[in-house]
């Protein structure tokens, strides 16, 4: 994103200035596009892979540190809450959101809402740097054949 994006009406960011004197401009910036981010996707704010979307998508001049810290903020004074979901509202957000997936696993082609990144070819124990974006089941498979190989001696 570019300086010029920014000021894209799309773009440009719209703080309340009685949140900022009450909560600081910083706090107010984060609030305001993360609530818009939860409007407009379905985002875990404690997840790491949905932070780090809010974070390019909405928030690209802000670290994650800075953005967790935020969160922390918001979070102790009231602003925001960790609810948790029920089994089948769970459910029900997967099977609607299939359709609209964030990511896609870069091994299976699999539209998916949660994304693994796995050091690959070179495991990260070995000092491997590379990272594939992969599903969870892809992930899962992997390191169960990974496993069984190397008890059996493949």
């Amino acid at each position: 994103m570019t300086v010029k994006d920014l000021f894209n009406s799309k773009n440009t960011l719209q703080v309340d200035i009685g949140l900022a004197e009450q909560i600081g401009l910083h706090n107010s910036v984060v609030y305001t596009e993360i609530k818009k981010a939860k409007k407009e996707n379905n985002i875990d704010l404690f997840n790491k892979q949905d932070l780090a979307y809010v974070q390019k998508r909405y928030l690209p001049f802000f670290s994650i540190k800075t953005i967790q810290r935020s969160l922390s903020f918001l979070l102790d004074k009231g602003y925001i809450t960790a609810d948790k979901i029920k089994p089948e509202e769970a459910k029900e957000i997967v099977l609607k959101s299939k359709h609209n997936c964030k990511f896609k696993c870069e091994w299976c082609g699999c539209g998916c809402n949660v994304i693994n990144e796995h050091h690959y070819p070179i495991p990260k124990s070995m000092g491997g740097t590379k990272i594939v974006r992969i599903c969870p089941n892809c992930h899962y498979e992997f390191h169960s054949l990974y496993k069984i190989s190397r008890k059996v001696g493949v």
